[in-house]
């Protein structure tokens, strides 16, 4: 439209200019408008199929994630019940059924497990109603029966239960030690579980979502029920899929059980016989870009007959008054330009009184809100505020009516689903004639994508990405959490530094490939030993901590080590017939008996771990079985020898901080008052800015180089201070401190030692 009206625009002042326009010139605007409307209808039309084919494959994506998780979760859990039964093979019908149900409990996605005999019979029942029925002509016993040896789940296709329902199940060979086949042992996966998971909340009500085996037939279809159990072979959109053999596939076709024209993804899953194919009717995306394409070919209409109109007139008025209509046109053409970008910014765009009444509202805010023009116009502008943020924007207003500009503001609102916004804000005075604000205008967008990465960011800046264990950052975090709690509450806590034996000749033998899944299976076996109370990290390697809080007795902490040395000598498959075995060292240091810091306890645990290695490895030692030496009974911060800048004055300063850290620190130790330690950190941070200042006159008396650095490294301490003392006041004393100790050795090492090597030259000079 804006093109149209430059068209115009250019058509005016030629006439003002007494040139008169040719009519090839007006047929050549007019095509140029038509084929320019053309193309651009064909790239909305493309634009719009392409985004609908990548919102199904994202909602395919999404149940492809749902489903493969909680399948691994079942696998996983039917293994370990298999080993169970292999460690206890004595156990009669009823044993194994209490067993099974133990199982059961934990696996909400199961409606029941049985096991059944090498001859097809039902031996075993969770649910104690199969007990004794014949399973031989099932599917899945006779898969097992001829592959008795295989290790991975067989997943049946949809059949009749005995009680009549359609089941489905993922079942497992059962051997014992000697690879004798016993039976099999089958878990019922409940029918709601599969209906849940590929329902998602937000959706549009013509999105469909099918379950499907590599053969075509169909799990669960959601959100209607229909044809469960039935078979997608002689499906168009099927065929097409399976001859591809690509792991993600869109189609265009009429579907199998009803004549309508569908867009659809079909995703596989990556470690399971399953497709996921999710589908919306075409013809009402084709309608939606009809609708939006009728109201463009409603205006070109207008625009080329109001062109054809105009060249007429122009040609026959005098100059004047074309001068006139220029400006007519030139204000017209402003006003239809801001308001169609107005209405086509994808940012929301509102004004509002000074009462909070909303007077305009576009497309933007539509979009973002939910509200129509219609509904939101005339309304308070509370209709999209959250109760705990009405007091946030009364302030809002109150500051605005004062004539400030608010930019970039974040905050959340409401959608009119209820679902909350994250957003950010730019906020403006709108003036009146007599330059008072009479009004508010707000450009908001939305940046809840920006918040979500933000915060996986965060998580991938505290987890290892390999493993997704906890990193050493936070480590150190829940360490000095278990320390302040055990100091409060007079808890023990108990830290292990475990390092794996054998592992550098796997990775030298088998590959990266092969030790990054010695290391996954050794982090999950590690997990299987200790309470969701507790922390396992990922130290780097083949390194990895383990904090243990409120531990009762040392026989408890000796259970989790023992258990750990068993479950990690067991054989890790790595491909096929190519199997692994490692060890473990591990090094126990308990809080408060082996230290009361971070450093020390992790020293601890890592000697006692050096201890186990050269002991014969594949062993724990405790810290408190080892003899130390006076040097290992330091003080906590020592700045002697090469900490040593060799500035006196500096070295001095420095000497008081590490005596106020080593005494504040102490304190801890013996739970001095809570006000008595904040005076501490207090004094602590008014003497490092004194020492701050010290440093700063001998870097502009002698015109030190590296000053800029150096000082910016000070500044950027003082306001880190800030975050730390909420931090202490929240319970983090020991993470305070032991953050302290670091950067001021890290600053001496990095910094001070630079400066004071400059001086010690500058004054021989001046001597």
């Amino acid at each position: 439209m804006l093109r149209a009206l430059l068209a115009v625009k250019l058509r005016c002042k030629v006439a003002s200019a007494q040139v008169v326009p040719t009519g090839v010139l007006a047929s050549v605007i007019v095509i140029a408008i038509i084929l320019w409307s053309v193309w651009s209808a064909h790239q909305n039309y493309e634009l719009l199929i392409q985004h609908e084919y990548e919102m199904l494959d994202q909602r395919a994506k999404a149940r492809d994630a749902r489903i493969s998780g909680a399948l691994r979760t079942i696998n996983l859990m039917m293994n370990s019940l298999i080993e169970d039964m292999r460690d206890q093979p004595d156990l009669d019908a009823v044993d194994q059924g209490k067993l099974f149900r133990n199982y059961l409990r934990q696996l909400p996605e199961l409606r029941n497990i049985v096991f059944v005999d090498s001859n097809g019979k039902i031996r075993a029942d969770a649910r104690d109603i199969a007990i004794g029925s014949d399973a031989s002509g099932r599917e899945y016993f006779r898969h097992h029966k001829a592959t008795p040896q295989s290790v991975d789940a067989y997943y049946s296709r949809p059949f009749k239960t005995f009680s009549g329902l359609i089941g489905y199940t993922a079942s497992h060979s059962y051997c014992d030690r000697n690879g004798n086949f016993i039976g099999v042992l089958v878990a019922s996966i409940d029918a709601r579980f599969l209906a849940e998971s590929m329902s998602l909340e937000d959706e549009k009500p013509e999105l469909e979502a099918l379950l499907i085996n590599t053969q075509g037939d169909i799990f669960t279809r959601v959100p209607r029920r229909e044809h469960t159990g039935e078979n997608l072979i002689g499906g168009i959109a099927f065929t097409e899929h399976t001859k591809s053999g690509l792991e993600v596939s869109q189609h265009l076709n009429i579907v199998k059980f009803e004549p309508v024209m569908r867009m659809s993804v079909f995703r596989n899953f990556k470690n399971a016989p399953f497709t996921i194919i999710v589908s919306t009717e075409y013809g009402l995306i084709f309608r939606q870009w009809m609708r939006s394409e009728l109201t463009n070919v409603i205006r070109l209409i207008f625009l080329i007959a109001a062109t054809i109109m105009f060249y007429f007139l122009a040609t026959k008025r005098q100059n004047s008054l074309i001068a006139a209509q220029n400006k007519i046109e030139e204000r017209e053409l402003n006003l239809l330009k801001f308001k169609s970008i107005i209405d086509h910014t994808e940012d929301a765009v509102i004004s509002k009184s000074l009462e909070g009444i909303i007077q305009t509202w576009n497309r933007g805010a539509e979009k973002l809100f939910g509200y129509s023009s219609e509904e939101a116009i005339g309304k308070n502008i509370q209709l999209v505020i959250p109760i705990e943020k009405l007091n946030e924007e009364l302030s809002l207003l109150g500051r605005i009516a004062k004539g400030e500009r608010i930019e970039s503001f974040e905050t959340v609102r409401s959608h009119k689903t209820g679902k909350l916004v994250n957003i950010s804000a730019t906020l403006s005075p709108i003036y009146g004639d007599s330059e008072n604000v009479t009004g508010i205008s707000t450009i908001a967008r939305d940046i809840s994508e920006r918040i979500s990465t933000e915060a996986r960011i965060g998580y991938l800046a505290t987890h290892d990405s390999l493993t997704g264990l906890p990193n050493r950052d936070l480590l150190y975090d829940r360490l000095s959490q278990a320390i302040s709690t055990g100091r409060r509450m007079r808890e023990t806590s108990a830290i292990f530094f475990l390092d794996l034996d054998g592992f550098k000749a796997i990775n030298d033998t088998f590959g990266h490939e092969a030790g990054d899944k010695t290391l996954k299976e050794a982090a999950r076996r590690m997990l299987s030993c200790i309470r969701e109370t507790d922390t396992l990290a990922r130290l780097g390697g083949d390194e990895f901590a383990i904090i243990l809080n409120a531990i009762r007795t040392v026989a408890d902490v000796k259970s989790v080590a023992n258990k750990i040395l068993k479950w990690i000598a067991d054989d890790i498959n790595l491909d096929g017939d190519k199997y692994a075995r490692i060890g473990v060292s591990i090094g126990i240091a308990l809080y408060p008996a082996d230290g009361n810091e971070i450093d020390s306890l992790l020293k601890a645990a890592d000697s006692a771990m050096y201890k186990s290695k050269t002991s014969g490895k594949n062993r724990y030692t405790f810290y408190s079985d080892l003899e130390l030496t006076s040097t290992e009974q330091a003080d906590w911060v020592d700045i002697s020898g090469p900490h040593m800048t060799g500035h006196s004055g500096i070295d001095a300063q420095h000497l008081e901080i590490a005596k106020m850290l080593n005494d504040f620190s102490a304190a801890l130790q013996v739970n001095d008052d809570h006000d008595s330690l904040i005076e501490r950190l207090n004094n602590l941070v008014s003497y490092v800015g004194q020492h701050f200042e010290f440093e700063e006159k001998l870097m502009d008396q002698f015109n030190y180089p590296g000053s800029e650095p150096h000082k910016n490294a000070h500044q950027a301490l003082l306001r880190e201070i800030e975050t730390l003392k909420k931090r202490f006041l929240q319970g983090g004393e020991e993470f305070v401190l032991q953050w302290l100790k670091d950067w001021l050795l890290g600053h001496i090492g990095s910094s001070d030692k630079q400066l004071g090597y400059f001086l010690e030259r500058v004054v021989v000079v001046h001597e």
